[in-house]
């Protein structure tokens, strides 16, 4: 088999798809070939990215709650308060503080 020179030899690899590469995965301790290490509902790859969440805890803040169900419920995985402050956000969008 023939490999196109312009294709390029080192892309990261991601067997379990999760959004977290193999060395990515071997950095956190997750587990690469399960999309979410700690079976919290939510994957690796965005504990890791974007919630910035343990990705090998079910419940990072331990308040009980397993990040998975606080993120659908739209609570924070870390810690009191909203995922996302609505009002905060539009205040920083428009350049003003509250």
């Amino acid at each position: 088999v023939a490999i196109h020179p312009d294709l390029p030899t080192n892309v990261p690899t991601d067997d379990d798809r999760d959004g977290l590469t193999n060395d990515e995965e071997t950095t956190h301790g997750t587990d690469v070939k399960n999309p979410d290490s700690d079976k919290d509902g939510v994957s690796d790859g965005l504990e890791v990215h974007t919630y910035h969440s343990e990705p090998l805890k079910k419940d990072s803040d331990n308040d009980g709650v397993n990040d998975g169900v606080e993120i659908k419920a739209g609570t924070n995985p870390n810690g009191a308060g909203a995922l996302l402050d609505l009002q905060k956000a539009i205040n920083a969008q428009n350049g003003t503080a509250q």
